[in-house]
């Protein structure tokens, strides 16, 4: 792993705050469908863009956030993880579905292209992971990215949620 890039954060500004991030529905282990709609104006979120769902170190991050999750709920804050699975795969793969953590399908990445679309292109490779962290308006206000989860995100994201949830809502 000496080739491994830190993970980069992208910071949104007021502009990009105007427009919420793209709309998704996606079907979600356990067989319903979510959407985007069904945060807005409810709570924060957290999209965790992640490798397959057999890879250990999105696993261990995402077993990280679980054991969180309570400071995340503090903060008004849903975390779903996005897997470039099938629901019925996700199910078969990942005992820990009902910790907490939407685990959601997106096995042809059309979700995960949509919100990569939010930055630069070029700016975030193709087998890197997403970290987006929204308002309850679905606005962007930032994007970890790197090729693999660092512990430090976890610590940066939960900064970044804290800071909505003390936002002004006008």
């Amino acid at each position: 792993m000496g080739d491994a890039q830190a993970m980069l954060t992208i910071q949104f500004d007021d502009a990009d705050h105007q427009t919420p991030a793209p709309y998704f529905l996606l079907n979600e282990a356990g067989g319903r469908s979510i959407s985007a709609r069904d945060f807005y104006e409810e709570s924060s979120v957290l999209l965790c863009f992640l490798h397959a769902p057999d890879c250990n170190a999105c696993r261990e991050f995402l077993e990280t956030v679980a054991s969180r999750l309570e400071d995340y709920r503090w903060a008004g804050a849903q975390v779903l993880a996005i897997y470039p699975a099938s629901a019925e795969t996700l199910r078969s793969k990942l005992d820990w579905v009902n910790r907490g953590i939407l685990l959601l399908a997106d096995p042809e990445n059309v979700i995960r292209r949509q919100y990569a679309s939010l930055m630069a292109p070029g700016l975030i490779a193709d087998r890197a992971i997403m970290f987006f962290v929204l308002d309850a308006y679905f606005a962007p206000y930032a994007c970890l990215t790197g090729l693999e989860p660092e512990a430090s995100a976890r610590e940066e994201i939960e900064n970044w949620l804290q800071y909505i949830s003390i936002q002004c809502p006008e």
